[in-house]
Order: structure tokens, then sequence, then C-alpha cells
């Protein structure tokens, strides 16, 4: 069945099967071929071919290249677009929107070719048809492709390869391998590419794992801290990450295609976003949505229950003497949560000042890394942004925060 487009451009037959860029096609010389002088005006300027109907004034046809790829959209005799492709830089069709939907058509060969098993018994993939796809997934096409595949049909691209039981085990590794390649290169020349180190800053997602990156930020207070953050991450040189938290008793594989996917994690530091993907697999039943900032110490620190409060339970206050007493010692990592029986439990925080520099980063059920006190202020780090130190006054710490934890990292 041929799917064709009639807009003012003409007739485009078969719109899926437009998958590789026909650079003569859309060449300059050809569009005055196509589109006569006397019907039609075609502008070339900026990287920007444009088709302009005479007789209407509207566009037929937008043709724009640059260094991400080429763009060409198609209009009706009312000026409005009806076909639109986005080509790689490598002339591959990434996606293209017709009837306002956007299609993959690359994403929706992958499902045509491992669906099989979703409706019937017999598994029958077309492992040709599979393995040809796959091979067109480029570091410059995996993001949106893979981003688009998990929201279409519910499981990553590697999912649905990994859980294809009827494909040659040899074949699966190869094609994840290609993709976990792509993402990985994907990844590389970004400021906060994966170096294997915790050394940039950072801001928690969408995911409410504040207790697990305020103990990150915590433990990055101590020299002998950093070595262990430093040392937890293993580059496999085959697109995936080894972990070893110092705190437990196995290794966990991250994929690049999950950090690279993984939007409701933290911003910033891509390291940082391995290590909540490894906790999020050693959670595997709780999860990271929610936690006590002492399981973080534990797990990263390897101190086992050897984390201490500084105060015992909420109705007590904390001690600004003896916090100043344990950061004394440079290899204290401690945390800082907000007193939930605290006014500002539920966001309220009509009793900060309204010209604190600081209300902007208080928040409910939030934890915080402490790194500093002075005889008026104790400093924190905040999750949601790691890249400043706020500093609160200690009236106002003592009123509204508690569960003040630490350990000794050694």
């Amino acid at each position: 069945k041929t799917n064709k487009i009639i807009s003012a451009a003409g007739d485009y037959s078969d719109y899926d099967s437009e998958n590789k860029l026909d650079d003569e096609k859309y060449s300059l010389e050809n569009l005055k071929k196509r589109y006569p002088e006397a019907k039609y005006t075609i502008d070339n300027s900026n990287g920007t071919i444009t088709v302009i109907n005479k007789e209407t004034g509207k566009k037929v046809i937008t043709i724009v290249k640059d260094k991400d790829g080429t763009f060409i959209d198609m209009y009706d005799d009312n000026g409005k677009s009806v076909y639109f492709r986005n080509y790689d830089k490598n002339g591959n069709l990434l996606f293209y929107d017709k009837d306002n939907q956007r299609h993959y058509p690359l994403a929706e060969n992958i499902y045509k070719a491992v669906s099989v098993k979703k409706g019937g018994c017999i598994a029958t993939t077309d492992v040709n048809k599979l393995v040809m796809n796959v091979k067109r997934i480029t570091p410059e096409n995996i993001l949106d492709l893979a981003t688009y595949y998990e929201e279409e049909y519910g499981e990553s691209l590697i999912e649905a390869i990994e859980n294809e039981w009827g494909l040659d085990k040899n074949i699966k590794q190869k094609l994840i391998q290609h993709i976990n390649k792509c993402a990985y290169e994907a990844m590389q020349g970004n400021k906060n590419s994966p170096n294997c180190k915790i050394d940039k800053d950072f801001k928690q997602g969408d995911t409410g794992d504040c207790w697990f990156l305020a103990s990150i930020a915590a433990v990055q207070r101590s020299p002998k801290g950093q070595e262990i953050l430093n040392s937890m991450i293993t580059d496999n040189h085959d697109g995936t990450y080894t972990v070893k938290f110092k705190g437990a008793n196995k290794e966990y594989k991250v994929d690049s295609l999950e950090i690279l996917t993984a939007k409701n994690l933290a911003k910033g530091d891509l390291d940082v976003k391995i290590l909540e993907i490894a906790a999020k697999k050693h959670f595997s039943i709780m999860g990271i949505n929610g936690g006590n900032p002492a399981t973080g110490l534990e797990l990263l620190c390897g101190t086992g229950d050897k984390w201490k409060n500084v105060v015992r339970a909420y109705s007590s206050k904390p001690d600004p003497k003896e916090i100043k007493k344990l950061l004394n010692n440079k290899n204290i990592a401690m945390t800082a949560s907000i007193n939930p029986f605290s006014k500002l439990w539920g966001y309220i925080v009509k009793d900060i000042p309204k010209d604190a520099d600081y209300k902007e980063d208080v928040g409910t059920a939030h934890a915080y890394a402490v790194v500093d006190i002075d005889d008026n202020n104790i400093y924190l780090k905040n999750p949601w942004s790691t890249d400043k130190t706020i500093a609160i006054p200690l009236d106002i710490f003592n009123e509204y925060w508690g569960m003040v934890q630490y350990t000794e990292i050694t």
C-alpha cells in the first residue's frame, strides 16, 4: 500500500520510504526544474531554500540545512504545513510530522520486527529487519529515537531486544552493544560527560531522591570521601559502566542508554546520574523516591550502621557547638533535613523573613548536605543546585531543621 501526500509541492508517494535524504531531489538546480520561474519564486538565503507560489503568495516547500541536519517542510494550498521531515547530518530520516502526529519510522520498524511475540505464542522475530534497522541507529538519532520508543511502547530499546527470547544470544549482544555505543558517543563532548568522577555541580531532577543526592554532596566535603566517590564508577569501554558502592556487596551495570534517557534524574554531572541509576537498582523494591540520608551515607561510605544523629528526635534542637566540633574533622560527612513538625512542613514558610536570600532554597521534607558552620550561620549544599553554598542563620536552622546525621569516613 502506498501512502501519498498531495500538497502544493506536488504528489509525493510513499513518504514512509524516504528514509534517506535524496540530496539531488532537493537541490536548488532540481527545484528550479520542478518549480518554473513563471509560477514560483525560489529564495535561497542563509542556508534556507523557500519556494513560494507567485499567485497565492503562499509557501510551497522549505528546505533548511545546518550543522545538525536537513529539515524539509511541505505546505498545502493555504500555506499550512502538511508534511515535515527531519534528517540528521548523515541524511538519515529521524522523524516526520503528518496530521499533527510525529512518527519515527526507525523506531516503528524496530518495534514491528520484535512485536510478533506480543500477538501470538510463536516467536517469529524478523531478525534481518531488526538487525538492519538497529544498525541505522547513530549517535545523532539515538536520544530522540530511544525516548520515542520507550514512551510509545513502554520499554526501552535494550529491553525490547533483551526480552526477545527467540533471538540468538550473540545477535542480542551485538545489537545491544551497538545501541550503547551510540548512546555513549552521544554523551561525549558534553561538559557534563561521564568521566567516572563526581567533580561537577548537579541539580536534583523530578525524582524525590534529595536524601541520596544530599549524601553525595556531604561525602564530597571530605578528601577521603572524594576518593571514595571517584573510585565507584568504572568505564567498561563497551558503552556500559560498572558501579561498586562501598556499602554494597555487589556491582551494578549501567547502560549508556539508561543514562542518556533518564529524564527524571539529576541534571549536570552525568556521573551523579550513573550513581542514581545504580542506587535505584540496589533499592529495587523501595526505589529511590523518598528515603533517609543516613541510608545514602551507609551505601556510599560503607560505614554500615555507624552513622549517628546529632539530635535524637525531631522534638530536640540541633546543638551548634556539637556540629562545629564534628565538622572540625574533615572526614565527617553530615546531612540535615527539614523538621516535618516545623512550620516549614508543607511549604509553609511565612515565618522565614521575606527578604532572606535563602528563602528560595527552603523546601519541605528536604535533605541538605552540611559543609560548614560558624558563630552565626550553618552552611548547606542544596541538591536543587550544588553550585552554591547556602548560609542559614543558626536561629532559623535550630527552629526548622532536625534529623542532623553524620558518619566518619575511614
